[in-house]
Formats: structure tokens, sequence, C-alpha cells
């Protein structure tokens, strides 16, 4: 087999996105009494990466990573970014390490995201959640000893690039709708897109409310991580976080019966959600909105973060 030539930097192969559709969701929406948009990051051209390919993408060029860099991150079994990170680092040529975390006693070796990783190349770890940080420091240290150059990523790509991306996302939103939105609605898990979509929308002028829904972390613990992510990007700016965790069903992967429902209607109606990500936040928003949480006729905006593999899964 001829082999394929390396890539050289992430800005000669994947140099930028084209912008993710914005969908009016008018059956839905008028069920809710609302204005429904829903901006559809899970079909950027990156098969199953959803938002974390926005972030990656970020994050690897203000790098400057080169074909034969070692690229470590860490995730859950199903994690998005860790895909999305095999899936990048295969096409620019890198050497991928993912330190999954699984709970004891759940065979997780040959389930298909597993699977998936190892198909693009990339070397998977399975560890207790306690030890993450400890594979992550003694694979650095085997890779550097040997002399590459080693770049950590944390989960979820939590880092100011990731941030920035959804600065500049929040942007590409006000450019297609006009206008800014009364309220936005995400999943929230590390907090950096939340952050970012913040951070955007408050430079832009607008008085979006953005509410994050969070997929697993206590708000005080996960509203901090968006206020962190924030100071990144904007200082010292005071600007309000609405981290939600009523919906997150007893942690990161766990889903109650309401939200398996709201995913298994939502199918129906046309729209793929996934019980760990986008079930918890339109759970959130279609409880927020027949609470009267937001006004008559807001233009509401669903951010739709991918997750669809954690469907395939179920």
């Amino acid at each position: 087999m001829t082999a394929l030539p390396e890539q050289a930097t992430p800005k000669t192969a994947v140099s930028s996105l084209p912008p993710s559709p914005l969908e009016p969701w008018d059956r839905i929406g008028r069920r809710l009494g609302v204005r429904l948009l829903v901006k559809r990051d899970d079909l950027l051209p990156f098969p199953l990466a959803g938002n974390k390919v926005r972030k990656l993408v970020r994050e690897l060029s203000a790098r400057r990573v080169r074909a034969g860099d070692v690229l470590i991150t860490t995730g859950g079994v199903d994690s998005n970014h860790c895909r999305t990170a095999a899936l990048l680092g295969a096409r620019l040529g890198l050497d991928v390490e993912l330190v999954l975390h699984t709970r004891a006693g759940i065979e997780v070796s040959e389930t298909l995201p597993v699977r998936l990783a190892r198909a693009l190349g990339a070397a998977v770890h399975l560890v207790d959640p306690t030890d993450v940080g400890a594979r992550i420091d003694e694979r650095r240290t085997v890779r550097a000893t040997a002399g590459n150059t080693v770049h950590v990523i944390p989960g979820g790509c939590h880092t100011r690039a990731g941030v920035a991306a959804y600065a500049d996302a929040a942007a590409e939103l006000l450019d297609q709708l006009g206008s800014a939105p009364d309220v936005l609605v995400l999943a929230s898990g590390t907090g950096a897109t939340q952050a970012g979509l913040v951070a955007g929308l408050h430079r832009a002028g607008c008085r979006t409310r953005v509410v994050g829904i969070s997929v697993a972390r206590p708000a005080c613990r996960g509203g901090a991580a968006v206020r962190e992510a924030l100071s990144w990007v904007d200082g010292g700016a005071e600007i309000p976080v609405e981290f939600l965790d009523e919906f997150i069903d007893g942690g990161y992967g766990v889903a109650s019966d309401a939200t398996r429902d709201t995913v298994r209607l939502a199918w129906r109606l046309g729209l793929p959600l996934d019980p760990t990500y986008t079930g918890k936040a339109f759970r959130g928003l279609t409880e927020l909105a027949d609470s009267g949480a937001f006004p008559p006729h807001a233009t509401v905006v669903f951010w739709h973060t991918g997750g669809l593999m954690n469907q395939l899964v179920e």
C-alpha cells in the first residue's frame, strides 16, 4: 500500500470550519409558546464530533502542533471530546493517547466508542476516575523521555482557545439570526462552550439570557468553572452566569425516565438528541418554557452540541 503523505500543521489541514446550520423548529416552538431555533453544531463536518471540533481545531492551531507530536487527553469512555481528538489526530499525523475513565465492574474495552478510537490509531488507557491524573502524568513522562513533543489537553478542551472558539461562534449566530436571541440554552459540561457563548454575546452588547444545563456537575462547581473560563477571555468582567443542575439525573452518563422520554419524543419530531448531553439540555429547555420562565413568543436558541454516539450506544 502506498503511504499517505503526512500533514504538517492544523493550518494546512483543518484551518477553519463552515458555519453550522441555524434551523427553525416551529412545530416544537408553537407547543412551547416560543420561537425556537436550533443551532446545529452536531452537523459540523466531522463525524459525531459536535461542539468539540470547534474547540479542538482552535486549540491545536494555537499550539502549532506538527505531525509526529503526541497528544494526550482525557474523558469518559463515551467522550465526544476524546473521539474528536483521535479523529483530528489521525488527520494531522499526531500520536494520540486517550486516558478514559470508567466505573468499576463495567466492561467497556470493546464498546463502539473505544473501538472507533482505536480504529483511528489512538492508544486507549482505561482507568478508574481516581487514577486519571496519575496516568496522564505517567504517559507524559514516558513520551517526553522518548524525545517526543507532548501536548496535554484538558478534558472537554477546557482551555482559553476553546472558550475563544465559542466566542466566535456567538458572532456566527448573530450573523445568521440578524439580531440577538432572547434566550440561549445548551448542555454544559466543563464550561468552556458556555463561557465562550456568554463572552461573545456580551462583547456584541447583547442581553441574551444564556442558560447552561448541567450534564453532570452541581451548580456550585459547574458555575465556578464557567466563571473561571470567562476570566480567561474577558478578565474581570462582571457577567452573570446561569448554570442549572436540576436535570443531571444522578451524574454523567445517567439519564432519568423523563430525560429518555424527551429524547424519544424529539427523535419522533425529527430532532436527534442523546441521553447524556442534549437530552438533558432540551428537557431543561422544555420544562423551563412550560413553567413560564421565558417571555411569551421569545426567540429561544437551542445550541445542539452533538452526542449522537451516546444515543447509538444505548
